[in-house]
This record gives structure tokens, C-alpha cells and sequence, in this order.
């Protein structure tokens, strides 16, 4: 049977085991570098849409962070973690 790269896992060694591939801040993913072709976003969001999770499919980084802060309530709020802390800019 062939091995197949999946995620940050290597295929397995001459052992059998699963190799795993450190992969931090400083040295990106190269398997992320590149974007989805439009097939591969419209086949996802199909099969996403077909269990019940509803997409939004946005043109730039821009739009996306809007958006998502268009789903959070105006005024204060409280967040369980500090680190994730979204605020509206307008």
C-alpha cells in the first residue's frame, strides 16, 4: 500500500511507526503556501454543506475579518481567552 503525506504526519518508518514532522511559527508549512484552486474551494464547501456547516466563501483576508466581526455583538464584551480578543474597528 502506498504512504500518503497527511497533515504534518510522515509516512511511516521501516518500523511501521508514524513519523512526525515539526513544523513551528518560523518555518511555514510549504503544503499551505500555495491557495486552494477554485474547484478544490467549491468541492469543500459542497461536502461541508452537505453535513449541515454552513459556508461563507470571501475574496480577501479583508472580507473574511469583517465578516466574522459582523457575527460578534456590538458593545462590551467578555472573552474566557485573553489571547483571542476580536474588536470591531468602526
Amino acid at each position: 500500500m502506498p504512504s500518503q503525506r497527511l497533515g504534518n504526519r510522515a509516512p511511516a518508518n521501516e518500523q511501521g511507526a508514524l513519523q512526525v514532522i515539526p513544523v513551528s511559527a518560523s518555518t511555514p508549512n510549504p503544503v499551505f503556501a500555495e491557495l486552494a484552486s477554485d474547484e478544490q474551494v467549491a468541492a469543500t464547501q459542497q461536502a461541508l454543506n452537505a453535513n449541515n456547516i454552513e459556508t461563507v466563501v470571501v475574496d480577501s483576508a479583508a472580507e473574511a475579518r469583517e465578516y466574522v466581526l459582523s457575527l460578534l455583538p456590538e458593545g462590551p464584551r467578555s472573552t474566557w481567552a485573553p489571547r483571542a480578543h476580536w474588536t470591531r474597528s468602526d
